[in-house]
């Protein structure tokens, strides 16, 4: 009687899914300075993904078997500190602005209620005069 391994392929996907989602959450969710190594690792995790769906699911020629990852084809690019300067300063401007809008709504639906309620009012005294007068 042969027992099934823990170590079955869907597994070892699984986890390097879990691995991309968690490196993605944490760029997005926590300190923008991403350190190289999570950034080259989620990379390499989803290469790893992507090539196990083309050999599983591919209609057409699969990849090769020896197409392995290779960190040297990574392009090589750093944001310079201006450009995180710039976009630091446009999310500060985009959160008062949301602010603000915040405010002219709020100022917007007060005044809606208040033209409904002076409707009331002049919708009252018309029917008002029509019956008294």
């Amino acid at each position: 009687m042969s027992r099934r391994s823990n170590k079955r392929p869907g597994n070892a996907v699984f986890s390097k899914a879990k691995v991309i989602v968690t490196l993605g959450n944490r760029a997005v969710h926590s300190n923008p300075d991403i350190p190289q190594t999570d950034a080259v690792q989620a990379v390499k995790e989803l290469f790893h993904f992507c090539y196990w769906f083309a050999r599983l699911y591919a209609r057409g020629k699969k990849p090769d078997r020896q197409l392995a990852f290779d960190e040297a084809a990574l392009p090589t690019t750093t944001i310079p500190k201006q450009t995180l300067d710039q976009l630091k300063r446009l999310k500060t401007q985009l959160a008062e602005k949301d602010e603000k809008l915040s405010i002219v709504l709020a100022d917007k639906e007060n005044l809606d209620a208040e033209i409904k309620r002076l409707r009331e009012v002049a919708e009252a005294k018309k029917y008002s005069v029509e019956y008294t007068g």
